[in-house]
């Protein structure tokens, strides 16, 4: 059975450890933080980070590698590899299907590439990709690891609230979306990410609080394979929403997740949601 290598960008936010465990590249976005620009890393994915560019008021600026970068490291990989999974996204926060399908279609001979639009940007990308390494490393082939993925895709969820939507206006990320948003005096609105396009959520049957309303929005799944607490580390409401889980959802310790520039550049640095990856994905 053929060896796949699965290739993914920084937005997927996978933690390095494991992305070294299961053997995952990560082609790194550019970061734009005032006259600077910098390489998207980890390290940028903590409170610290969100509270340095707070302070000096900017939001960060992502910029797309381009398909050289995804070129190199599929030449590389082709003459080791049967079959490459790459995973990326074609919306948010930035276009790295486009690239890297690009570069696929300059490797002529060695191994059978395959890019995949996730539909999503952070942890829920990361999640995903992640499915997809460990389906590769158990030793499945190609086709079935590309099987997976689009399994899981459908199977895969994010939903948020943020501070202010006027950040979402300007940042661009409901410019796709063609669902109205709710009447400002509502509190503010969830909103989910589907088929690429952030969007506000209003088949809820609960009207209360932001919290209430995503810990309703995790209640719709009869089964977690897996749940996320998605943030900037700057709310202090996510801390009560894990215990509104736990009590309510009987949900023992969530994953954490602290998202970093590509999604701050998007949403601000004050969102906070769950990623939920359902069962039988």
């Amino acid at each position: 059975m053929g060896q796949v290598r699965i290739v993914t960008d920084s937005a997927a936010e996978v933690d390095p450890e494991v992305a070294e465990e299961l053997g995952i590249i990560v082609v790194p976005l550019q970061v734009r933080l005032g006259d600077a620009m910098v390489v998207d890393s980890a390290d940028m994915r903590t409170p610290a980070f969100h509270e340095a560019t707070l302070r000096d008021q900017q939001l960060p600026q992502v910029v797309c590698p381009p398909s050289r970068a995804f070129r190199d490291v599929y030449s590389r990989l082709s003459r080791e590899a049967d079959d490459i999974v790459s995973i990326h996204t074609a919306t948010f926060p930035c276009n790295t299907y486009r690239p890297a399908n690009e570069a696929a279609a300059t490797i002529l001979g060695g191994a059978r590439i395959e890019v995949i639009d996730s539909t999503f940007m952070s942890a829920a990308m990361g999640a995903i990709v992640v499915e997809a390494a460990r389906a590769a490393k158990a030793g499945a082939d190609g086709p079935e690891v590309i099987r997976r993925v689009r399994g899981t895709v459908p199977h895969t969820y994010l939903a948020f609230f943020v501070d202010s939507v006027g950040v979402l206006k300007r940042s661009g990320a409901l410019k796709y979306s063609e669902q109205p948003l709710p009447p400002s005096g509502g509190g503010k609105p969830l909103f989910v990410m589907e088929d690429g396009v952030i969007g506000p959520q209003f088949r809820m049957r609960n009207k209360g609080t932001a919290l209430e309303r995503l810990v309703e929005f995790v209640a719709e799944f009869l089964i977690l394979k897996r749940l996320v607490l998605w943030h900037s580390g700057l709310v202090p409401e996510a801390k009560e929403l894990r215990e509104l889980l736990v009590e309510n959802l009987e949900v023992q310790g969530p994953e954490e997740h602290i998202y970093g520039p590509s999604v701050a550049s998007l949403l601000g640095h004050k969102a906070l949601g769950v990623v939920v990856v359902e069962g039988g994905a």
